[in-house]
């Protein structure tokens, strides 16, 4: 859960790892998500640039076992 006031979450969610695995987002793709949540169903974090940067890389680091490989 990450707003205010939102009273469940959920686990229909992809993890960090199936993200880094699919095949539908490169880190181009997943910078855009990121940059426009208006259109999607995930919360607007009003992320700046780098965080979202920060947020990709972090995203692309995760191994298979959801640990990041830099662990």
């Amino acid at each position: 859960m990450v707003a205010p006031g939102q009273g469940h979450g959920s686990d229909a969610v992809p993890t960090f790892a199936e993200i880094k695995a699919s095949d539908r987002l490169d880190e181009a793709q997943l910078t855009a998500f990121l940059s426009a949540p208006e259109h999607s169903r995930m919360p607007n974090l009003s992320l700046t640039r780098a965080e979202i940067a920060d947020l990709v890389a972090y995203i692309k680091a995760q191994r298979k076992d959801g640990r990041n490989s830099g662990d």
